[in-house]
């Protein structure tokens, strides 16, 4: 179960995550995504285990592209928005899917 968050998370996209991402995410983050009333016992479960699972992935940023700004665990206090209220991100005039690369400019 693990493996499939990394997957869509941050793995490479196939038919099975690309599925998952169309079906259930629908342009949504995974980290934010709200159980379904009705769905299979496997997404359920995975969704479960996401707080378990979500301080043991450390992000390396790199450009920036392909970590979240708001959901992923890359800043030393864990992800933005559970340490912050959703206003802060409507202030910050910055999506609510934005990158890391939209704040990142060179080395600064």
């Amino acid at each position: 179960m693990i493996r499939h968050i990394w997957i869509l998370s941050y793995g490479t996209n196939n038919l099975w995550s690309s599925w998952i991402k169309a079906y259930h995410l629908k342009d949504s983050n995974l980290w934010e995504a709200k159980t379904p009333c009705t769905c299979s016992w496997n997404w359920r479960k995975l969704l479960h285990i996401r707080p378990l699972v979500r301080p043991l992935i450390q992000h390396y940023i790199g450009n920036g592209s392909r970590t979240s700004l708001w959901f992923d665990n890359w800043h030393p206090d864990g992800p933005l928005l559970s340490k912050w209220s959703p206003r802060v991100v409507y202030d910050s005039g910055l999506p609510i899917h934005a990158t890391v690369s939209s704040i990142v400019h060179g080395d600064s």
